[in-house]
């Protein structure tokens, strides 16, 4: 197990520069991919791959930049606004509480997602959109999902919360599934589109996957140009 941490941490843990000049590349090919339209699948899923590996490794590399941070939050909190924050009881709690700070996020999240959700559910209804419908769910398994982590955000138990950490990493997957590629994940949950005003199943993903863009031309596309009502 150390030897694959080892081995692991050399691919995904790299160098200052390094780091740099695979963000570039990954990003930047990506990005030219969509800008020039290429439509060969070699470069997408190639594209693609260089993308998610360039994510990684800016995670990974942003320990690089932690004594700036430090630097920038040593001053912050030395400002007369910080000391007089810090001198009352919520803003000390704060400022000081990590996990107190994590469920004021993950709280106000939550609320804001309970509200995108009636949002797009009323429009999805009004305007028969598949479109606002496939949002509207998408916003309920982010909210479960920070419901999950907000309700055992006081937790001790450190097995406990990579549980949870890894069941929001599988609901994360869920919503990437795709009928025609995975038949078995996503057989309870079908994808559907909207035709002659009937939802139907249909191939497409149901939910956003890594590449948004091209999720959202499948979905709007057809039915942008299909007349309602």
């Amino acid at each position: 197990m150390e030897k694959f941490k080892r081995v692991l941490k050399r691919i995904f843990c790299l160098p200052p520069l390094a780091t740099v000049s695979a963000a570039i590349f990954g990003f930047g090919f990506v990005i030219a991919v969509a800008i020039f339209k290429i439509e060969s699948p070699a470069a997408r899923y190639a594209a693609y791959l260089a993308s998610a590996y360039a994510l990684i490794v800016t995670c990974t590399g942003i320990v690089y930049v932690k004594p700036a941070v430090v630097a920038v939050k040593k001053y912050v909190s030395g400002r007369p606004l910080m000391k007089k924050l810090r001198s009352t009881r919520l803003g000390g709690k704060y400022l000081t509480d990590a996990r107190f700070r994590a469920g004021v996020s993950l709280y106000q999240g939550f609320f804001i997602n309970l509200l995108y959700i009636a949002m797009k559910l009323v429009s999805g209804i009004v305007y028969r959109s598949a479109w606002f419908i496939a949002l509207a769910v998408y916003y309920i398994l982010l909210a479960v999902m920070r419901l999950m982590l907000a309700r055992r955000l006081n937790a001790r138990d450190e097995a406990e919360e990579l549980r949870r950490y890894r069941l929001c990493g599988i609901m994360l997957l869920f919503t990437n599934c795709n009928r025609n590629k995975n038949p078995g994940i996503s057989k309870s949950f079908r994808p559907f589109s909207l035709q002659n005003q009937q939802l139907v199943p249909a191939v497409r993903p149901l939910f956003p996957p890594t590449n948004f863009v091209q999720w959202v031309n499948l979905w709007v596309s057809p039915l942008s140009g299909r007349k309602v009502g």
